[in-house]
């Protein structure tokens, strides 16, 4: 017997960050219930504007039950969710750490993926701002949180220049003339 399922691409990708991740869960629900599961067509590359076929050979038996688990399976993974949050390019250095362990350490204690877009790009305005989190709602808050928390607090506010505040203002000034005159010579 042959079935095949349509599976939402959403779904697969939530279920498996990698082809390799999904490629275990496949086998293992073919070893455990002896069915066949075919998903090559999901690797292919054009997968992110069509859905998925996945295709399940086998007894009957082994097919209904590869089919639940299957199901069972991408239903409890597609529980993800995607946060885009803005966090200006020049944080985002300091936010991943001296060889990626800051924000390593941040992904283990919350168990989530987090995406820095790609600093390699040569004009200032063409870099992004926009980091992705993604895993289980309660984990990419508690991210977003700690995330927020590593990003130093900038405050800039106006003073407005009047008579009162030039007499506080003034000697700061002279002394700063009078240091880069020395210096310049």
């Amino acid at each position: 017997m042959e079935d095949t399922i349509k599976l939402d691409r959403l779904k697969l990708s939530g279920a498996s960050n990698s082809p390799d991740t999904a490629d275990n869960i496949f086998r293992e629900i073919s070893e455990e219930t002896g069915a066949e599961i075919d998903w090559e067509e999901c690797r292919k590359y054009n997968t992110a504007k069509r859905d998925s076929s996945i295709k399940i050979c086998g007894t009957p038996d082994a097919v209904k039950k590869a089919k639940e688990m299957l199901l069972n399976n991408m239903e409890m993974q597609s529980n993800r969710v995607t946060m885009k949050m803005d966090v200006t390019h020049l944080e985002h250095p300091s936010l991943i750490g001296k060889c990626g362990n800051l924000i390593k350490k941040v992904m283990e204690k919350t168990s989530c993926h987090i995406h820095f877009p790609d600093a390699n790009k040569s004009l200032e305005k063409e870099k992004s701002n926009q980091v992705s989190i993604s895993g289980e709602p309660t984990n990419v808050e508690r991210a977003r949180t700690m995330l927020r928390a590593l990003i130093p607090v900038q405050i800039f506010f106006d003073i407005p220049v009047s008579d009162g505040f030039n007499h506080i203002l003034n000697p700061f000034l002279a002394f700063e003339n009078k240091l880069i005159e020395t210096e310049l010579g």
